[in-house]
Parts: C-alpha cells; sequence; structure tokens
C-alpha cells in the first residue's frame, strides 16, 4: 500500500476498508494513525458490502486498551451507526453492553466519542447515559452527555455561554460535525444556539452573551445565531446585537453585521445612520453591503454609492464575498446590483441618467451593462426618460434588441414615439417586437387565442396589459374564465381592475387566490394579497386572514436549515405583513 504517493487527505482507492483497518491495528502510531485516517477518507466506503465486517474489528480495536488513537476509532464508530446518515450499519443487540462500557474507559477523550457513539448505536441508551452522568467528573464528558440526553439547553442561557467560551469543554467534543465546515468555535455557538431556536430572546441573549466575552471567531458565530433566529422568527430582539456588530473592531464582522441589517431592511432601520457611516467611509464588499442595506430601507442615503457604482467600467457588486459566518465555506446566495436597484422605483430621477450611461457605452453593455434593463422592465412607466436610449440600442448592432424591445413596451404608451425602431427590428425579433406595440398602443391587443398560440398561458405578465386599451378587458375577462395558472390569474385581475375601476369584479378571484397562505407562503397567494391591499376591497374572510397573517409569531417564509439564512424569507415575511397591516389599516412596527 503505497498511501505516501496519495495527496494530503485523500485514500488510496485501491485500498479496501478492510487493509486499512489492518494498519489501523498497527503498533507503531504513525502507522496506525494512516490506517485511521484511510477509513476516514476513503470515498464511497460507508455502502460498502464490507462495512458491517469492518464493526467487530473496530469495537475490538477500541476495546484494547493498548491501541493506538482509540478515540479517533470510536468516533468513527459513531459516525458508522449514526442513523442520520444515509448508509448507516445497524449494531447487533449482543454488541451494545461493549459499546456501553466505553462510557466507563479510563480515557476522557474516548468517553466522549462515547457518548455519541452509545446515543446513535444503541437501543434505549437513556438508562445508560444518566448512569454515567450522575458520576462523571470530567466537564467535557459531563457537556457531551448532556447533549446526547437532549438536555444541554437545561443549564440555562448563562452555562451555555460559558461553555461556548471554555475551549476545554468543547475541544475533543463528541458531537462536532463529521465533517463540517464550520470552525470548532463556529459549531459549538451554532449549536448551542439551536438548542434555543425556539425561543429568539434566548437567542438573542446567548449570542449577546458571546460577543461580550468572546473573539472574532465567537463573535461571527453568534451573528450567525441572530441571523438564524431573525430568519425564523419576527421577534426584533437580535437586531441590538446586530448593530452592536456594526461598530466591531474586525472588519469582517462589520461587514456579515451589515449584511444581515440588509436582509432584515426595515427592520434594522434604527442603525439607519451608522449603514450610512460605513456607506460614505469603508471601501469594497462592506461599503457595498452597507449601500444594500440602505436600499432595502428606501434610505437616499444610499443614491451617491450607487451612482458611483454604476459609474464603473464593471458593474462590481460583492456584499457577501468570502466565507459566511455560519459555515466555513462562501456565501450561497449571491445579490448582484441590478437586485438593489430594481426596489428603487421612486428614485429613478437620480438613477436613471448613470443607467442611461451605461446602457449607451457599447463596452460597458456588451460587458453586463445589459442587465440593467432588467431594472427599466421593473420600473416601467417610471423609466420613461430612459427611451431615447433604449431606440439607439435598437439601431445599434447586437443581440440584446428582443430584451430592449421588452423593456420599451414596458414603458407603457408614453413610448408611442418608438413605434417605427420596433418595427425595424421585427423579423428577427418578432414575438417582442409585436407585443411592445401593443403595450404601447401602437397596434390593437391580439386576442386571448392569438396571444396563447403555441403556449399554454399569454407572454409576459398579465399584470402589464396596457391600462389604456379597453379591449384589454375582454382578454383579461377571457383569461380569468380559462386559466388555471395562479399568477395568470392575479395578475389579470389586478390589470382588470387598473382598466375597469371595479373591484367587486376582481375580488372574491384574489380572496380565492390569497387564502391558502392561511398555511404557508405561495407567491401568487401574497401577490394576491398585495394586491386587495392596493385594491382596498377586503371582506370578512380577506379581514380574518389578514390578522391571522398579521399576528404569527414566525415568518411566513422560513425553511428550516441552511436555507434559515437565505434572505428571501425574510422579504416575503415582509411583504405579506404589509399587506395584512394595509388591509386592517394598522401601522407596521417599523
Amino acid at each position: 500500500m503505497r498511501w505516501a504517493e496519495r495527496p494530503a487527505g485523500e485514500a488510496d482507492p485501491a485500498v479496501s476498508p478492510a487493509e486499512w483497518a489492518a494498519l489501523a491495528a498497527s503498533a507503531e502510531p504513525g502507522e496506525a494513525a494512516r490506517g485511521i485516517a484511510g477509513l476516514e477518507t476513503t470515498p464511497g466506503w460507508e455502502p460498502h458490502e464490507a462495512t458491517a465486517d469492518l464493526l467487530p474489528v473496530l469495537l475490538a480495536l477500541v476495546s484494547d486498551t493498548g491501541t493506538h488513537h482509540r478515540p479517533r476509532i470510536t468516533r468513527l464508530l459513531a459516525r458508522l451507526t449514526d442513523p442520520d446518515r444515509t448508509w448507516s450499519t445497524p449494531v447487533p443487540t449482543g454488541w451494545e453492553a461493549g459499546l456501553t462500557a466505553l462510557l466507563s474507559d479510563g480515557d476522557p477523550l474516548v468517553r466522549r466519542q462515547a457518548t455519541r457513539l452509545v446515543a446513535c448505536a444503541v437501543r434505549a441508551p437513556e438508562r445508560a447515559l444518566r448512569a454515567r452522568l450522575e458520576v462523571e467528573a470530567d466537564r467535557g464528558v459531563r457537556h457531551d452527555l448532556l447533549r446526547a440526553l437532549g438536555a444541554h439547553a437545561d443549564q440555562g442561557v448563562e452555562a451555555l455561554v460559558e461553555d461556548a467560551l471554555d475551549e476545554a469543554t468543547w475541544s475533543g467534543s463528541g458531537w462536532l460535525d463529521w465533517e463540517s465546515r464550520a470552525t470548532p468555535i463556529g459549531q459549538v455557538v451554532r449549536d448551542s444556539g439551536e438548542l434555543l431556536a425556539d425561543d429568539p430572546g434566548a437567542v438573542a441573549e446567548f449570542a449577546a452573551g458571546v460577543v461580550a466575552r468572546g473573539g472574532v471567531e465567537h463573535r461571527l458565530a453568534a451573528l450567525g445565531c441572530a441571523m438564524r433566529a431573525l430568519g425564523r422568527w419576527r421577534d426584533p430582539a437580535p437586531v441590538p446585537l446586530v448593530g452592536r456588530l456594526l461598530d466591531d473592531s474586525a472588519s469582517r464582522v462589520r461587514r456579515w453585521a451589515t449584511v444581515v441589517a440588509a436582509h432584515l431592511g426595515p427592520e434594522a432601520r434604527e442603525h439607519a445612520d451608522r449603514l450610512a457611516e460605513l456607506a460614505g467611509r469603508e471601501r469594497g464588499s462592506l461599503r457595498d453591503a452597507a449601500l444594500w442595506a440602505l436600499a432595502r430601507q428606501e434610505d437616499p442615503r444610499c443614491l451617491p454609492g450607487l451612482v458611483e457604482l454604476l459609474g464603473g467600467d464593471v458593474l462590481s457588486f460583492a456584499p457577501t464575498r468570502g466565507l459566511s459566518p455560519l459555515e466555513h465555506a462562501p456565501w450561497p446566495f449571491r445579490t448582484e446590483l441590478i437586485d438593489v436597484l430594481i426596489p428603487l422605483r421612486a428614485h429613478a430621477d437620480a438613477l436613471l441618467p448613470p443607467i442611461t450611461e451605461c446602457l449607451v457605452a457599447p463596452e460597458r453593455f456588451e460587458a453586463g451593462g445589459w442587465r440593467l434593463l432588467r431594472v427599466l422592465v421593473a420600473w416601467g412607466p417610471a423609466a420613461l426618460p430612459a427611451l431615447p436610449a433604449l431606440v439607439g440600442l435598437l439601431a445599434r448592432p447586437g443581440r440584446h434588441h428582443g430584451l430592449v424591445a421588452v423593456t420599451i413596451g414596458r414603458l407603457g404608451p408614453g413610448a408611442i414615439g418608438a413605434a417605427d425602431a420596433l418595427r425595424a427590428v421585427a423579423e428577427r425579433w418578432a414575438e417582442p417586437v409585436e407585443r411592445a406595440l401593443w403595450e404601447i398602443g401602437a397596434i390593437p391587443l391580439p386576442s386571448l387565442a392569438e396571444l396563447t398560440s403555441g403556449s399554454p398561458q399569454p407572454p409576459g405578465t398579465p399584470g402589464s396589459f396596457p391600462s389604456h386599451d379597453p379591449a384589454a378587458a375582454v382578454v383579461l375577462r377571457e383569461l380569468l374564465a380559462t386559466s388555471d395558472d395562479e399568477h395568470s390569474r392575479a395578475g389579470a385581475c389586478h390589470a382588470l381592475w387598473r382598466i375597469t375601476g371595479d373591484a367587486g369584479e376582481v375580488a372574491p378571484v384574489l380572496a380565492r387566490t390569497a387564502a391558502p397562505l392561511r398555511d404557508g407562503f405561495r407567491a401568487a397567494s401574497a401577490t394576491a394579497l398585495r394586491h386587495l391591499a392596493e385594491i382596498g376591497a377586503a371582506d370578512g374572510e380577506v379581514l380574518a386572514l389578514a390578522r391571522t397573517l398579521a399576528d404569527r409569531p414566525d415568518r411566513i417564509g422560513h425553511h428550516q436549515g441552511w436555507r434559515l439564512i437565505s434572505p428571501e424569507p425574510i422579504a416575503q415575511d415582509q411583504d405579506v405583513r404589509e399587506s395584512a397591516s394595509r388591509l386592517l389599516g394598522e401601522s407596521l412596527p417599523w
């Protein structure tokens, strides 16, 4: 076996698990370590048919006090028998006594790993774990026993803080992740926070305690706890901690606290002045995060920085660059400058000039500036001052004429002057050009049959149907009568109301579409509720739904697991809360 020729951390695939196990029994510590490392890192060895045969070998090794690296072997046994792993191996009942005996081993590191092994592999392990807890003197082992019994949180918040700050408590713990990309400190703080997950106030107290007495890694991990709590609950208890960390001495902590503030948007408005200072003073990713946070609050102090970014040769924007405070891995969600600009329609006057400059500069347009067309599409008629630049783009050779046509159409009848420029590119871009022409009023609106020919739904969004064309009402009513798509029906209701002004015609459809929000978030239902709030139509059932949504303590869009760190659940929840509050005639808490 030529393991020395393999890269570090990678086992030789030609060596079987049984051969690695034989090497782990070596009397030479280095050779034994290589054997254990081979078992730990052999790709895909868990489902190997020889895995079950390894269990008695490993149990015999760990039971022999003369074996080297016994804590690692115990940990390996726990990993093999962990029922949460896809390829775990059940332990025969006759072996349980031998596994339980490891709780009384003379080596406290073996006992720590044995807490998880017994919890995973032994049937009804509580009695053995509690019996050991009554006599265990080692603080680290007691910590792991409490964790195995699910009683760790019963110690109280202060005890959890002390455990997280005491390296002797968590170093060598049997409950550290098998293959985590989080640091050990991050894991301990995260797991302790998860024990308190149902009480956001307790999470805030725990995180604040860790921040007050811990180092940079502790503060980042505590911020991660606050992020998870804020992603799941509406309770603002962790928000002051986020504000405190905006002034942290470590720039990495300041940046990720700013990212959390950006996720919170208006819920972090109390920290707007500090965010404005960061946006004016900092550079790079921290400044990007501060601008994002201010933009989420629709604070005009974000505008100078955004204008400056739009003037760059490349639309660079990276607020979440690098490793996240939750795991030792890149942040899984990318926020682009376009995403920050779209909600700022009210500030179009300040942002349209630099956007237009980027669009008309050929090199910048082709280098990614064309993506700014998405912003103009979202802004609709508010982007009408950009029409001359858009017409110029149609006259210039390029591959984005279809998207330019869509953009012009969304500007509405004020863009009627672009009709000839659209017709000039119609041969290649027939569908988007035709739609743009009827959106600006240059041609009559087609029938529903013509719109849906070749596709199950009308192209584009029914909500963009031109309100200046009474003929659109006929098409929209036909769409409501024939479509089963909730998104299309919600958009059609809103468009029909804009044309006719008759809330009574569309309110029942919107109410039925919004009703599933009672059971959880659905995008079409949230859109329908927003339209009901704008229309101002609410019967008793809609008001009851709004009350339920306004009073729930958790975020309607929250997800379990790693998606708790996604910005979407917070924004979705805020959208629903805003709609519910408007229907109820109540003010929001931010």
